[in-house]
């Protein structure tokens, strides 16, 4: 099937898309956004086996800093709009 799937739920292949962590579209506050970031996104990806590449020192005035995934040897980049609750992922890395 190759990296890109057809499947847009299918969250254990990795593909260019964004990903909608708020289709309620309720205006988020602060603390239901990292929820949505810290939590529910990040625990949805462990699940599917993707791995969490460390970017060094974390800057603790930004809980919303771009997580950087591997996912079988691709670099996948999550950025999350904290105000929509839209996850942006691109592939980044190949090996």
């Amino acid at each position: 099937m190759g990296l890109f799937s057809k499947k847009k739920q299918d969250l254990s292949i990795p593909a260019n898309r964004q990903v909608n962590m708020n289709p309620s579209g309720k205006k988020l506050e602060w603390m239901d956004a990292v929820n949505l970031w810290e939590i529910d996104y990040y625990q949805l990806h462990k699940q599917h086996g993707w791995k969490l590449i460390p970017s060094g020192e974390k800057n603790s005035n930004n809980r919303f800093e771009p997580y950087l995934w591997n996912v079988d040897g691709v670099g996948v980049l999550a950025t999350f709009d904290r105000y929509t609750g839209i996850v942006t992922e691109e592939i980044v890395l190949k090996k």
